[in-house]
């Protein structure tokens, strides 16, 4: 059964064309997502309000059913072009075993064999693992799934013993281990999130601070993951976010569309025509 407190937000897409009413630095205030003590209250427009214009992972932004596209290029368009092809889990392993000398941990060829892979994540500020990586590890520890944590640069021994069904590194490449991964869980980096959607991986979001519960909100309401609604979420809340994208598919086919529209935007190369179109102006 759905947990309720997942929030996908499927029924307010409209609310992100007001103005932005959320301060995610302000712990009081009510309409804060990273305040679990706020209810998933869909008629709150404060809750998921931002400005149109940022809009980056609308429904209505990205045509539904566009196919994923290696027209990326780099690591990031091969990333998305695996996440979307039948042929990605096999080419993906290959390039994996390959890889070996490249510094990649001993248990890397373990991402081709698992039946599922569940990346976890606090990037590189919020890094107390006891708000995401020891509960995400506790409560998947009986799950037949393969957890990969990155602790942002700390000692992984600083996570304490793992469970059988972990691997925990200090930093991975995305390029490499996201073409592996089924679902990927994070407090809500941008850059991380970014890299996920940009190789069609489906999220779920515990976004605590900063900008963090903003992004959690886009992801949510884009189709492409869950929000937590808090940045220190119990085991149990976890598991059932885990349960709920890989069970249902339209989570990670949202997240092709998405790639695929990233992909079709045009990247770097058109960005800094953009800015230099504004320096000369």
């Amino acid at each position: 059964m759905t947990d309720p407190d997942l929030r996908s937000d499927t029924a307010d897409r409209s609310d992100l064309s007001t103005s932005a009413q959320i301060d995610p630095a302000d712990p009081a205030d009510p309409a804060d997502p990273a305040d679990p003590a706020d209810p998933a209250d869909p008629a709150d427009p404060a809750d998921r309000s931002s400005s149109a214009e940022s809009v980056q992972v609308g429904r209505d932004a990205f045509p539904a059913g566009a196919a994923v596209s290696a027209s990326a290029g780099g690591p990031a368009g091969e990333a998305a072009s695996l996440a979307g092809s039948p042929g990605g889990t096999a080419n993906a392993a290959g390039r994996a075993l390959a890889a070996g000398s490249a510094g990649l941990p001993e248990w890397w060829p373990e991402l081709a064999e698992a039946r599922a892979v569940v990346h976890v994540t606090q990037g590189t500020l919020d890094v107390d693992p006891a708000d995401l990586l020891r509960p995400a590890m506790q409560g998947l520890a009986d799950r037949d799934v393969l957890v990969v944590c990155t602790t942002g640069g700390a000692d992984p021994a600083t996570l304490g013993p793992l469970p059988a069904n972990a691997r925990a590194a200090a930093f991975l490449p995305h390029d490499l281990l996201l073409p592996h991964v089924d679902v990927m869980v994070t407090n809500g980096g941008w850059g991380g999130v970014l890299a996920a959607l940009q190789a069609g991986v489906p999220l779920i979001v515990a976004g605590g601070s900063l900008d963090k519960p903003e992004v959690a909100r886009r992801v949510a309401w884009s189709g492409a993951g869950l929000d937590l609604r808090t940045g220190s979420p119990k085991s149990s809340r976890i598991v059932a976010a885990v349960d709920q994208v890989l069970g249902d598919p339209s989570f990670r086919a949202r997240a092709g569309e998405i790639s695929a529209a990233m992909a079709v935007a045009g990247g770097v190369p058109v960005a800094v025509d953009l800015i230099e179109g504004l320096l000369t102006r």
